[in-house]
């Protein structure tokens, strides 16, 4: 081997090395472009929203699109799609005079380093990606009749979300949910809304309203009571 051809594959030697030493240090960067394109299959008239969105949620949309292209996609689609809206009139606050409050709560962030989990493996990476707010009021009239409200509710867009009542407080899979009662198809991803429930439900058999995406089986949102 000549001395010139020795020192090239010594250089290529020496430039692996140092390329496979300092990844940790660009490999972020090649991330961050990456995030910062377009999303795949995504259309054209979400794209900008995309670009909005925190770089976080970026690379978990990005991660999901690896995973599940179609699912990723779809998710996406329904969260970056304008908020849907139930009509004042069909907000307002039914007739609770004679009514009486037997429970409320309030949806917030989940702070996992606060959960007592028993398998941290089942948790879905994407939580941080659905969000709610709001408060959760139920009402019961003297026949026996229940009300459950959402009062100045919102939650991420999603698709086919359903409110459940959950045995468990602090349902974060699908399968925590346990023995739900399903009070029907979210009326609007943003506004205040009404819900009946049969009187024969006994609320104390329940700790917990959940935002359920039965498409996909993803928990957008809980609020304990």
């Amino acid at each position: 081997m000549s001395t010139r051809l020795r020192l090239f594959v010594m250089f290529i030697g020496a430039l692996l090395v140092v390329i496979t030493y300092t990844y940790p240090t660009w490999q972020p960067f090649l991330q961050r472009e990456s995030s910062q394109e377009g999303f795949p299959d995504l259309a054209e008239n979400l794209q900008p929203a995309y670009q909005e969105l925190p770089a976080a949620d970026r690379r978990l949309y990005l991660q999901m699109n690896e995973e599940n292209a179609l699912m990723a996609v779809s998710i996406l689609t329904a969260a970056l799609n304008p908020d849907e809206a139930l009509p004042d009139d069909a907000q307002a606050l039914p007739d609770v005079s004679t009514a009486q409050l037997m429970r409320e709560g309030e949806f917030a962030l989940l702070n996992m380093d606060e959960l007592e989990l028993d398998n941290e493996d089942d948790i879905s990476p994407y939580l941080p990606l659905f969000k709610s707010e709001g408060s959760v009021i139920f009402y019961q009239y003297q026949d026996g009749r229940k009300l459950l409200r959402l009062e100045n509710f919102r939650v991420t867009n999603g698709l086919n979300l359903h409110v459940y009542l959950s045995p468990n407080p602090t349902p974060i899979t699908f399968a925590d949910l346990g023995f739900y009662y399903d009070a029907g198809q979210l009326q609007a991803n943003t506004g205040s809304q009404t819900y009946e429930i049969p009187s024969s439900l006994n609320l104390d058999e329940y700790q917990s309203i959940v935002i359920v995406c039965l498409s996909y089986q993803f928990i957008y949102g809980i609020a304990d009571f």
